[in-house]
C-alpha cells in the first residue's frame, strides 16, 4: 500500500535531494507546497515528491538556474502537471472529508492565478 504522507528525511532519500535545499525549493518554487504538521514538521505527498523530481531533472540534467527552472514550469506547467496527475491517480488514498477536500481546492485555486496572473 502507498503511503499518503512523506518526512523530509525520507524525501530526501527518494530523490537524493538533501532537506536544505527541499526548504530553499519550497521558496522558490510555488507549486512546490508539502503540508505541514501543527509543529511545523513537513509532510510530502507522492505529488510534492514528482515535482522536487521534475525540478530536479531541470536543474541537475537539463542545467537550468533556480529562476530559469521556475520560469520554465511556470511557462509549461505540464512539465509538473502530468508528473502530479499521475502520482495522485496512483495514490490509494483515503476519502478525504468536505472539508479537506475544499481546503485543496482553494490551495490550487491560488497556485493556478499565480502561474497565470503572475500574482495571489
Amino acid at each position: 500500500m502507498n503511503r499518503i504522507y512523506y518526512s523530509i528525511r525520507e524525501v530526501t532519500g527518494k530523490t537524493g535531494i538533501e532537506p536544505q535545499v527541499l526548504r530553499y525549493w519550497e521558496k522558490e518554487f510555488p507549486m512546490l507546497r508539502p503540508r505541514r504538521t501543527q509543529a511545523g514538521k513537513r509532510l510530502y505527498r507522492e505529488r510534492d515528491i514528482k515535482i522536487v523530481l521534475a525540478i530536479r531533472r531541470l536543474r541537475q540534467d537539463e542545467k537550468y538556474t533556480v529562476k530559469g527552472a521556475r520560469e520554465r514550469l511556470s511557462e509549461d506547467p505540464s512539465l509538473w502537471r502530468d508528473l502530479v496527475v499521475n502520482a495522485e491517480t496512483a495514490e490509494s488514498r483515503q476519502p478525504s472529508g468536505p472539508d479537506e477536500v475544499m481546503k485543496e481546492m482553494r490551495g490550487m485555486l491560488v497556485e493556478l492565478r499565480r502561474l497565470v496572473g503572475g500574482g495571489g
